[in-house]
């Protein structure tokens, strides 16, 4: 997909809607996709379809960049970071058998200082 300046403009009002949260909002509801969609496309004034299809766009996007073992770093908001966990030895606690936990990537959020002031 070819991005227009109207794309840009509505990654931009993503960015200042996440500024925008409040941690009353956070506290009190659970957003559900349908419900995320219909406040950006009203707050954007862009039609729920072509929000539905930016953030359809914006999630491939990331995708395949984590997919390349790359972070993706939103200001103001906060850093994906891919992490390579090393394999391990556990220990069941019950039967005392030693296992061996193969090594796995994790997709981890490292919140921005501007969202963690906004949480204390």
């Amino acid at each position: 997909m070819i991005f227009s300046p109207k794309h840009f403009q509505f990654f931009e009002e993503i960015s200042n809607f996440t500024h925008k949260i409040t941690i009353i909002s956070l506290l009190l509801c659970t957003v559900n996709n349908k419900d995320f969609i219909a406040e950006l496309a009203r707050r954007s004034e862009n039609s729920s379809r072509d929000v539905a299809d930016m953030i359809f766009t914006l999630t491939q996007i990331m995708t395949e960049k984590w997919q390349n073992n790359d972070s993706i770093a939103i200001q103001n908001f906060g850093s994906f970071v891919i992490k390579k966990k090393s394999e391990r030895i556990s220990v069941n606690p019950v039967s005392k058998q030693r296992l061996l936990v193969p090594p796995k990537i994790v997709l981890t959020f490292r919140p921005s200082n501007m969202l963690k002031d906004k949480f204390k």
